[in-house]
């Protein structure tokens, strides 16, 4: 039992403020047993640190993830090559709340909690709006972003659902080469390569990205062939 004399202090308002505030965020807590002393009275918890993912990127707001209104989900390279996805759809099923597929088999096509992409949804590369019917390929992608949600006050009308924001591959300070080769199905084939050439002259970098894809496909007469 907290005396009053105790609660009477502003230092001991103030802490129980931040304490009754950090529960609110429960679902981010990391479960670090933290004691705070007021006296004669001890609290025990725990240490409520949240998540500080930098959204920047997709918001266009220099803000943290749980500073922002919207839900936004992230994937990055790593799980884009660990499994295979080749289009936006392939990995968007990693995304809760959102369906993907093809329209008519010629472009990528998928729903963000009702609302489908071609009425209400938007696409970029590096924040820049692209047309919604087409197949957006992932070789060149290092890291993308699903912003859940009404978002128009961020990107304009186009994303009354929601948004995706597909961040492309930069050069990096060190010189590597990277190939895959792959086969499946229905004659399918492709080749790619990520070839980088670092600190030229001291001042620039340079990156290279090749995809090349060629597939018979599961229906007649639509054969696939993607160079980029």
């Amino acid at each position: 039992m907290i005396r009053k004399d105790i609660l009477m202090n502003k230092q001991v308002l103030c802490t129980i403020v931040l304490l009754s505030q950090s529960l609110l965020f429960a679902q981010e807590a990391s479960k670090t047993k933290v004691s705070v002393d007021l006296g004669e009275t001890v609290i025990e918890g725990y240490d409520f640190s949240l998540k500080k993912t930098d959204v920047s990127d997709s918001v266009l707001l220099n803000i943290s993830a749980y500073e922002t209104p919207l839900f936004i989900s992230e994937y990055g390279v790593e799980e884009i090559e660990m499994q295979g996805n080749v289009t936006l759809k392939d990995a968007l099923w990693n995304f809760a709340g959102v369906t993907s597929g093809t329209g008519n088999g010629v472009h990528d096509f998928f729903v963000i909690r009702g609302v489908d992409s071609l009425t209400g949804a938007l696409v970029m590369y590096d924040r820049v709006p692209e047309p919604e019917a087409t197949f957006y390929s992932l070789y060149n992608v290092e890291k993308m972003q699903v912003v859940k949600g009404a978002a128009s006050f961020l990107f304009g009308a186009n994303s009354t659902s929601g948004a995706v924001n597909l961040i492309r591959k930069t050069p990096h300070d060190t010189d590597f080469t990277q190939m895959s080769f792959g086969f499946g199905s229905y004659n399918t084939y492709e080749q790619s390569l990520d070839y980088n050439v670092a600190n030229l002259s001291d001042r620039l970098s340079f990156r290279l990205n090749v995809l090349a894809l060629n597939s018979d496909g599961y229906r007649d007469d639509m054969v696939t062939e993607r160079y980029g």
